[in-house]
């Protein structure tokens, strides 16, 4: 029996070391694509607040198989339920402070971190196809004064904020769905 807690233990700390190492591959580099699937989790792992040297971070599920992606139509993203998993982005991202670059699509995010507005050399996010009520992320998105590319398809949002936002923020390139259906982008 005693040998037998031996061994759970010693996997246990195993499996908690090679999640560590796991994100010391990604140490004192400026740009970063982390694969959760990669990781073996799927869940970001607060341990990306340490990656304080990146500027350029890519966050998703798999690496593409290839060089194509079939998504539904935007439509269908607006309309859905938003209903569990959701992942969440944790509060260390804010942390990153020479972050320039942020791509955090297609991982179910319902809720950004409110350390998000800590990230005040962010000039491009890409929040594309998450699970977000636009509405309640844009007065997290207000503060970040380097701000110049905004992409938020494929999420819920209400147009007469959006429309809003964009007239409060001329300098922002906004790229959301509107109610045609049809891309817009705004400068």
């Amino acid at each position: 029996m005693k040998y037998l807690i031996i061994a759970i233990l010693s996997f246990f700390i195993s499996c908690l070391y090679e999640q560590q190492n796991a994100m010391d591959k990604f140490q004192n580099q400026a740009s970063l694509v982390i694969n959760l699937d990669e990781l073996q989790t799927s869940r970001v792992p607060e341990e990306v607040g340490l990656l304080t040297d990146a500027t350029d971070l890519t966050i998703q599920v798999a690496k593409p198989a290839g060089n194509w992606s079939v998504y539904p139509p935007l439509s269908w993203y607006e309309t859905r339920v938003l209903k569990e998993p959701f992942r969440k982005l944790p509060e260390s991202i804010g942390q990153l402070k020479l972050l320039k670059s942020l791509k955090i699509s297609g991982l179910d995010i319902h809720k950004l971190p409110a350390s998000i507005s800590e990230l005040s050399n962010l000039e491009f996010l890409d929040v594309s196809f998450n699970k977000l009520v636009v509405s309640n992320e844009l007065p997290k998105l207000n503060s970040l004064s380097n701000l110049r590319h905004l992409r938020i398809l494929g999420n819920h949002y209400e147009e007469k904020e959006m429309q809003e936002f964009i007239r409060l923020n001329p300098t922002i390139k906004v790229v959301y769905k509107d109610e045609r259906g049809s891309n817009k982008s705004y400068e």
